[in-house]
């Protein structure tokens, strides 16, 4: 509940810096995107999107990736688009040696990616 209240906070931010895709798609729906939100240097994400439909973007857990999601993603994808992102640290997202890891760091990249993608009416 608070990291939604916290993406959602930091969407409003009128200083939202957002960059393109770094990267064209790679195989399987898979891309990177690379993000700089208020405040922080340039990550790239990596994301993986199956399905059409209402947007679903599924976030991992502390010490997970987009790979936690990959028994779920195939049901969800026959009715929606759904969304793995790899949180900055964590899978094959960048790793930078910083200390921007909190949890309403993750929320200003999620919210970042939501924004960048246009996506809107999101689960």
């Amino acid at each position: 509940m608070r990291w939604r209240f916290l993406a959602w906070r930091c969407l409003s931010a009128a200083a939202l810096l957002v960059a393109a895709l770094s990267a064209p798609a790679l195989a399987g729906g898979a891309y990177r995107i690379t993000l700089a939100p208020q405040g922080q240097p340039p990550v790239a994400l990596y994301v993986e999107e199956q399905g059409r439909g209402a947007p679903v973007v599924l976030l991992h857990g502390l010490g997970g990736s987009g790979y936690s999601w990959h028994r779920q993603v195939p049901a969800l994808a026959r009715t929606h688009r759904v969304i793995t992102l790899d949180l900055r640290g964590f899978g094959r997202s960048d790793k930078p040696f910083d200390t921007r890891y909190s949890a309403a760091d993750q929320a200003q990249q999620a919210a970042a990616f939501l924004a960048a993608r246009g996506l809107s009416g999101v689960t």
